[in-house]
């Protein structure tokens, strides 16, 4: 199989390097290879000629950010899965997208949400997200939803929430973290693993994968502390609310997973120890 990945500096572009199926042949773009939000260049850039499957993991995440900065979210986050896919169908390529629990909002029942499950999203990057996966509607493409992802010191050049716990656990004596937020931790290798089955089964239309289980950053943090013999009540828990952001975070972030990723605590305990 011939794959090209674009937003190949990121996070899960990295634990996607370390899990390459022997029989797939990578190209790899990075922003510097090729703007996703420019059209011209997506319709002509040799890489994609004759690919099987394009994998879009480019994506504006700073989720803050964005609010003010709604252009650069709408080119990178909406505008370009469009361009991708028009290529992909010029080639006759699957495109595997990424997307997020963002796209829910806040008034999601709280319950493992599904992809028939309505979407309502209150932040700029939840919206042209979703906006983003409208784009791929009755196309050759997989949209797949994740959340939480974290790769601890399994990818040490990229921060992430176990990172940063991690980092502050060596200069803070005590952390507050929220615990009214609720979601399903999901190891960036764990994901990678995903992506190229999706890439495989070329299957089509939204899916979700997430980490088994869920638990509240809270939750995660103490976690963290437990799995490197730190005392964990070190950290005491916080509302959203005494922890102000530009944009609101979702309360409720439990997807039901449409793969089998590992329970949250196991793949915490192998990112911790630097295990793919």
């Amino acid at each position: 199989m011939k794959a090209v990945l674009t937003g190949s500096g990121g996070q899960l572009a990295a634990a996607m390097r370390a899990t390459v199926p022997e029989d797939v042949q990578v190209t790899w773009l990075a922003r510097a290879d090729l703007d996703v939000t420019d059209a011209a260049a997506v319709s002509r850039h040799p890489a994609l000629n004759g690919c099987d499957v394009l994998i879009n993991t480019a994506a504006y995440t700073a989720v803050d950010a964005a609010e003010d900065d709604v252009d650069a979210a709408t080119a990178v986050n909406e505008l370009a899965p469009g361009y991708l896919a028009q290529r992909c169908a010029g080639e006759g390529a699957h495109l595997v997208h990424l997307s997020t629990d963002y796209v829910f909002g806040p008034d999601a029942p709280h319950r493992p949400l599904t992809p028939q499950d309505a979407t309502a999203p209150d932040t700029v990057y939840g919206r042209t997200k979703l906006a983003g996966e409208h784009r791929l509607r009755d196309l050759d493409a997989t949209v797949l939803r994740t959340a939480w992802v974290y790769s601890g010191n399994t990818l040490p050049g990229h921060r992430d929430f176990v990172s940063t716990m991690l980092r502050l656990e060596q200069t803070h004596p005590e952390l507050t973290v929220v615990d009214d937020q609720h979601g399903c931790p999901t190891y960036a290798v764990d994901l990678a693993r995903a992506v190229w089955q999706a890439a495989r089964e070329r299957s089509g239309g939204i899916r979700h994968a997430v980490g088994a289980g869920q638990t509240t950053w809270f939750g995660l943090a103490r976690a963290v502390f437990t799995e490197i013999g730190a005392d964990p009540e070190r950290i005491r828990p916080v509302t959203s609310a005494e922890y102000p952001t530009a944009a609101r975070r979702p309360e409720w972030s439990v997807l039901a997973s449409d793969y089998e990723l590992p329970e949250w605590r196991s793949a915490l305990s192998r990112a911790v120890a630097a295990k793919l």
